[in-house]
């Protein structure tokens, strides 16, 4: 798929399964925020705006941490990046001293699972107590 995202220009996603990072200090938290991720049409601002505006991308599921401490998102991603592939260079991490916040997510349903409880533990390694929300419509 071709999708052209705000200032990282034209990037191309193969078919699969993504997982992306963000962050929210506002008002609203991150509840707010993955809603309003959620809905097609919107004013696009974060680069996942403009994947989650595809009628054709479905968002299945969010895993959130909470913590007061600023900086975990570059953190995270590059603890993630140790577990799952990059997808896109720059992807949501203009402000980041990672690679991207875009992940490619399933090569196989084992090698996902493996990783993904491997990058679980690893969170709470560090403190932080993951809490998962599934979205699929």
């Amino acid at each position: 798929m071709k999708v052209l995202v705000g200032s990282l220009g034209l990037i191309f996603l193969e078919k699969g399964i993504y997982g992306y990072l963000g962050s929210s200090f506002t008002k609203g938290g991150v509840l707010i925020r993955i809603s309003r991720h959620l809905i097609k049409n919107k004013i696009k601002r974060w680069h996942i705006d403009y994947l989650t505006s595809i009628e054709s991308v479905e968002p299945v599921e969010a895993i959130w941490v909470c913590s007061e401490k600023r900086g975990l998102e570059a953190e995270l991603a590059l603890c993630i990046g140790k577990f799952f592939e990059y997808a896109v260079k720059g992807f949501g991490s203009s402000d980041s001293i990672a690679y991207g916040h875009l992940f490619k997510l399933q090569r196989s349903n084992a090698y996902y699972v493996k990783n993904y409880n491997d990058l679980m533990f690893n969170a709470s390694l560090k403190g932080l107590l993951p809490k998962c929300l599934s979205i699929a419509r």
